[in-house]
């Protein structure tokens, strides 16, 4: 059986600076719960978390993808500026 998660945020945010790209952990309460129930093995399941990694990134996209599957079991879905944008209004007007 194969466990697929699909939330706004990836349980990492990816941060560019200067052309680097790092990898910290996602602030929130699904987040962490999640990961902490996937480290504890989750019954030895098989996942993917599907999710935007925190970031619009300029570079080698296909790179990072690979990396944060590699290293996390993730798939990040990249949005542009002007989505976030929209997403944001959007989540203020339903407050």
């Amino acid at each position: 059986m194969r466990l697929l998660i699909v939330t706004n945020r990836l349980p990492i945010t990816v941060v560019q600076t200067y052309g680097e790209f790092s990898f910290e952990s996602s602030p929130g309460g699904l987040s962490t719960g999640l990961t902490s129930f996937l480290a504890a093995g989750a019954a030895g399941m098989e996942y993917v978390w599907i999710g935007w990694p925190g970031a619009t990134l300029i570079g080698d996209v296909e790179q990072i993808k690979a990396k944060i599957y590699a290293d996390h079991r993730a798939y990040p879905v990249f949005l542009s500026e002007e989505d976030m944008e929209l997403f944001s209004t959007f989540s203020m007007k339903r407050v």
